[in-house]
């Protein structure tokens, strides 16, 4: 039986995605329509530096703890074995839908014994007059449905390319949790130096309280300015509070991620990289095709398309090949004599008249549901790409924001030293203190919150591009099995 072999992935869903999206001259599938998107050679924000050498994507963040947390998470994720789980069943079930393209052998051993009365007929003596028969057979039945429109072929085809899904769901799950893990390790780090800058902030406005207290008490201001100052310290005590509940959620977030028990207690490095990565230059737009969840969801549009053609063969005559063969005795021991064999061989021609109109309404069905798969496709699609152009933008604008809200620290961090020298020194007035203390708790407080999404915008830069900037890696190159066999499309094919 003619079948051939896949050629690589990536060139597959290339090949579609091309045809699909790009409009060639190739018809669509049938039921399907042309994605009528034009993808661009380059993206619309393009940057200086030149590609770096092919490491984990993560590597470009410059936190050396993500690479352990990550790889950690990767082997003990419990969503992860889940995942795995699917793909043994989908494996399965590719194997139960190719069994029927082969002949169905089946072997028995039948034996009876058998006891007859005869009643009515006298005989001497008196009684009943009656028989024992005994009755053995060994046998071999075989079946065999040839697939002339190759129906069950497509039914194969759409459960290795359910497979093949399976294994993508799978690659989209693992680059998923890496993600995950990076942005918990990221949120945790900035949650831990928000609050170590609680803690500073409510240490400063304590020891402001306690000028404030003395300078009251050696009756040089009123106590408005004791309250405003105890008002603020506990404000910012409150906001330590808030943050070290938050940082406790989290570690427990990323402890989950890990397959670890969520106690809370998981720390990690205050500090930020000092710099990310540089996105490199020239990456190619057709990059992003290369992620998992399009690779799923363009194998379940070969599925969907599978089905239909089988839905439309259910129509077309069916024919069978039958056959047995073995040997039947009564007596146990001439069951391997060949003196006593039997055979049978018969075929049937199976031509489908009226069943209600239920298969047409299969093939409605299908073909509604390969047109329903061809939209999440490109839906998904521009989703992706929409992904990439937002993150790129977004790591150009949040650099800028960055160096203003650096600038900003700075001067509300002077203008704070200033405003409290001159209030020891009797010349200046509590409310300017108390606000330049604001403004640099709150100064400092959005720069940490903007590194921190800087950097969680690369990790949706890389999930954007299916794992990092370089081409050669991804899960085009390893998510297909390269032993699955695909049936090729007779020539009745639609």
């Amino acid at each position: 039986m003619k079948r051939w072999t896949p050629i690589a992935p990536a060139v597959v869903t290339a090949a579609a995605l091309a045809v699909a999206i790009v409009g060639c001259a190739t018809p669509p599938p049938p039921g399907g329509v042309a994605l009528d998107v034009e993808i661009p050679d380059s993206w619309s924000v393009d940057f200086a530096t030149p590609r770096a050498e092919s490491a984990p994507w993560w590597s470009d963040l410059g936190v050396g703890p993500v690479d352990t947390l990550i790889r950690e998470a990767l082997e003990t994720n419990r969503n992860l074995d889940a995942a795995t789980a699917n793909v043994e069943a989908a494996r399965a079930a590719a194997t139960i839908a190719g069994a029927d393209r082969f002949p169905q052998l089946n072997g028995s051993f039948q034996g009876s014994r058998a006891k007859q009365i005869f009643v009515g007929l006298p005989i001497p003596g008196g009684g009943v007059l009656s028989s024992q028969t005994n009755n053995f057979g060994l046998s071999a039945q075989a079946s065999w449905e040839i697939d002339l429109w190759n129906r069950l072929g497509l039914r194969e085809r759409a459960a290795v390319a359910d497979l093949q899904a399976a294994e993508a769901d799978l690659a989209a799950a693992r680059l998923s949790i890496s993600g995950l893990v990076a942005r918990t390790f990221i949120a945790l780090t900035e949650l831990e130096r928000q609050r170590a800058l609680a803690e500073r902030t409510v240490d400063a406005f304590r020891e402001t309280l306690a000028i404030a207290e003395d300078r009251y008490d050696r009756g040089l201001i009123s106590s408005v300015d004791v309250h405003l100052t105890r008002t603020q310290t506990e404000n910012t005590a409150a906001l330590l509070a808030l943050r070290q509940n938050q940082l406790q959620t989290t570690a427990r977030q990323l402890e989950v991620l890990l397959g670890r028990y969520p106690s809370g207690t998981l720390r990690v490095a205050a500090e930020f990289p000092r710099s990310v990565g540089e996105i490199p230059a020239g990456l190619p737009a057709d990059l992003v095709l290369r992620r998992p969840d399009l690779l799923a969801a363009e194998r379940r549009l070969v599925a969907a398309q599978a089905r239909s053609g089988e839905a439309r063969r259910n129509l077309l005559p069916r024919l069978t090949l039958t056959g047995s063969t073995g040997t039947t005795s009564n007596q146990l021991g001439d069951l391997l004599d060949g003196d006593f064999g039997v055979w049978s061989i018969a075929g049937s021609l199976l031509q489908p008249i009226f069943q209600g109109g239920r298969l047409r309404a299969q093939v409605r069905a299908n073909v509604a549901a390969e047109d329903a798969t061809m939209a999440q496709w490109a839906q998904s699609v521009l989703d992706a790409f929409a992904d990439v152009e937002t993150a790129l933008a977004a790591d150009t604008l949040l650099a800028a924001r960055e160096s203003h809200l650096a600038n900003a620290l700075d001067a509300s961090t002077r203008a704070w030293r200033l405003a409290e020298d001159r209030y020891r020194q009797g010349i200046g007035n509590l409310l300017s203190v108390l606000e330049a203390q604001r403004g640099a708790l709150n100064a400092e407080s959005e720069l940490i919150a903007v590194r921190s999404t800087r950097l969680q915008t690369r990790v949706d830069l890389h999930l954007a591009l299916g794992g990092g900037f370089d081409a050669t890696t991804g899960p085009t190159s390893d998510f297909l099995d390269p032993t699955n066999e695909r049936p090729t499309d007779s020539p009745a094919s639609e």
